[in-house]
C-alpha cells in the first residue's frame, strides 16, 4: 500500500465558484494560452487537470505508482487575513468539494480538511463537521497565521480538538513574505523549509505537545532544518533559559521525535539522514503533487535508499500512514 500524504486540489466546484465570483478570495481562474491558470496576488499556476478531474489525478497516481492520495486545498486558498465569518462559509464550500472529489474514488482518495484559523471557535466548528459529517482523518493548515504562531495560547483549543478527535495536522507553509527571499523563487526554495523549522519549533518550544501528548502533526519538505539541527536546540535549551520557559528541564529533542515528516529533500541522501536521525516510523511518502515542485519519482526514491530495510521502506511507503494516521 503506497500513500501519498502531502498532494494538493482545486476543487472544481471551487473552481466554478470562482468563476462566478471574479477576484473572490484574491484569486481568479482563467485560461491563457489555451491552458487554464490558477492567480492569487502575485502568483500564479497551471491548473492541470489532476487538480480537479478525478479520472485525470487516477491516470497520474497509476503513473506515479500511488495507491491513495491524501488532497488538501492548494495553501493559497487558506486565506486567513479574509474576515473569518466570510473565511468559514468558504472552507465548507472547500470541505465539501473536497469530500465530492474522494467519492469520485473512494478507494483511491481521501480528504484533508481546511478550516478559518483566523477564528479558533471557527475552526474547531468546521473540523467537527469535516470529521462528524465528511469522515475525514485530517486538516491541513498553515504553519502561521498572518505572522502568528501556534505557541500563542488561543490556539491551543485547536489543537486540543485535533487530540480529541484523533486527527492529525498536516502543517503547510503558505508564502512566506521576506524580503531577502523576493529573488530567484527563494520564497520557495529557503522560505517554505524556514517557515516549516520556526513552526515546530515554536510548538515544541511552546509547551503545545506538552499539553497535547497524543497530538500527531505532519510537517512537510522533510521537516525543514528540523531533523539536522536538532544537536542545536537541545544544546541551546540546556545553555539558555529562554527554551525552558514552557517545557522545563524536558529535553525538547523527546517533542521533536513526536513529528512526523516527508520526503521531500529532493536528494537521496538528505532523506536517508532523515530517515537515520527521526526514525523511519516518522516519515511519509509525500511529494507536493501537481506543484512543480513536487517529487516526481517517490516510490523509486525510498526504494533506492541504502541501509534501510524492507520493512522500513514499507512503512515510509505507505504503512506508516495507514496505521499511525488513517486508523480509527
Amino acid at each position: 500500500m503506497i500513500i501519498d500524504v502531502h498532494t494538493h486540489a482545486v476543487p472544481e466546484r471551487f473552481i466554478e465558484y470562482i468563476g462566478k465570483n471574479p477576484g473572490k478570495l484574491n484569486a481568479s481562474v482563467r485560461t491563457e494560452d489555451g491552458e487554464m491558470k490558477y492567480f492569487t496576488g502575485a502568483f500564479s499556476f497551471r491548473l492541470v487537470p489532476a487538480y480537479y478531474d478525478v479520472r485525470a489525478r487516477i491516470a497520474a497516481m497509476d503513473e506515479r505508482g500511488i495507491d491513495i492520495d491524501l488532497i488538501s486545498v492548494v495553501p493559497f486558498l487558506f486565506q486567513y487575513d479574509l474576515p473569518a465569518e466570510e473565511m468559514a462559509a468558504v472552507t465548507r464550500l472547500l470541505n465539501d468539494s473536497l469530500a465530492e472529489m474522494a467519492a469520485g474514488a473512494p478507494e483511491r482518495l481521501r480528504g484533508l480538511a481546511t478550516v478559518p484559523m483566523q477564528d479558533v471557535g471557527a475552526a474547531c466548528a468546521e473540523l467537527a463537521r469535516a470529521v462528524g459529517e465528511l469522515g475525514f482523518r485530517g486538516v491541513e493548515i498553515a504553519t502561521n497565521v498572518n505572522g502568528e504562531y501556534y505557541d500563542e495560547p488561543k490556539y491551543l483549543p485547536f489543537f486540543k480538538a485535533c487530540e480529541e478527535l484523533g486527527v492529525f495536522v498536516l502543517l503547510h507553509p503558505n508564502q512566506p513574505n521576506r524580503e531577502a527571499l523576493n529573488k530567484y523563487y527563494l520564497s520557495n526554495y529557503i522560505g517554505n523549509p524556514m517557515d516549516t523549522t520556526i513552526c515546530a519549533a515554536r510548538i515544541v518550544f511552546g509547551g503545545v505537545l506538552k499539553s497535547c501528548p497524543k497530538l500527531k502533526l505532519v510537517f512537510v519538505h522533510g521537516g525543514g532544518m528540523i531533523p539536522y539541527q536538532q544537536g542545536r536546540f537541545a544544546h541551546g535549551h540546556a545553555q539558555r533559559q529562554e527554551g525552558r520557559e514552557f517545557i522545563g528541564e524536558d529535553d525538547p529533542v523527546k517533542y521533536f521525535d513526536m513529528l512526523y515528516m516527508d520526503i521531500i529533500t529532493h536528494d537521496a541522501d538528505a532523506l536517508a539522514y532523515l530517515v537515520g536521525k527521526h526514525g523511519a516510523g516518522k516519515v511519509l511518502l509525500g511529494t507536493d503533487f501537481p506543484f512543480d515542485m513536487q517529487e516526481y519519482r517517490p516510490v523509486e526514491l525510498v526504494r533506492s535508499l541504502k541501509g534501510i530495510s524492507e520493512r522500513d521502506k514499507a512503512g515510509i511507503l505507505g504503512l506508516n500512514a495507514l496505521e499511525q494516521l488513517l486508523a480509527p
